[in-house]
């Protein structure tokens, strides 16, 4: 059972139903369902920066993707996604890399991380580290976290060069990625606790 957290469009749980691969597919975002959206998955509207009215221990996955950089309060989306998964389940999500040397640029040139600039505000307004992340879902209860990259990152100020491009695809990772995906798991009642 998996939950789309800030579905948005729907287009990442429409893919995931397409693919076949899970019992039940599920969507929350505040945005109204697209009328052109499947009929057969259930979506909750709810404001993301508070708790949702859906059972606790609900789903075997929670996938969202670049979301929490538009919420106020990375603690407690984590505590909630800790809340609506099962023992022994998985949390993935994305968000901008701001550990890449694009981003850094930014922050060193502009003041702000590359995302975080003015034509990203208000959407993105919590720019985090993998230092974050590891504190946020630590907290909350998450064990095993796991950090990857998209393997595609923009040149500053040049947004149609990519390092990949650039380089033959030998920049790629941390320094040379737009954004990170963060993957958790909540422990079983079985395990050691971090």
């Amino acid at each position: 059972n998996v939950l789309d957290f800030g579905a948005g469009q729907g287009a990442l749980a429409s893919r995931l139903a397409s693919a076949g691969l899970f019992r039940s597919i599920e969507c929350v975002d505040l945005l109204t369902k697209p009328k052109s959206f499947p009929d057969g998955i259930p979506w909750h509207i709810c404001d993301l920066n508070s708790p949702t009215a859906i059972a606790d221990l609900s789903f075997d996955a929670i996938l969202s993707a670049e979301l929490i950089e538009h919420l106020e309060n990375p603690r407690a989306v984590a505590r909630e996604w800790f809340r609506l998964l099962k023992p022994g389940g998985w949390l993935l999500f994305s968000t901008p890399n701001n550990e890449s040397v694009r981003s850094l640029i930014a922050l060193v040139c502009r003041g702000h991380y590359s995302a975080f600039g003015e034509s990203s505000y208000p959407a993105h307004i919590t720019a985090l580290l993998r230092k974050d992340i590891e504190r946020i879902t630590k907290e909350a209860g998450f064990e095993m976290i796991r950090f990857h990259f998209t393997d595609h990152g923009m040149l500053p100020k040049a947004k149609r060069l990519s390092w990949q491009l650039l380089s033959g695809a030998v920049l790629r990772g941390l320094r040379f990625s737009d954004n990170l995906l963060a993957v958790c798991r909540k422990p079983t009642e079985g395990d050691d606790q971090q």
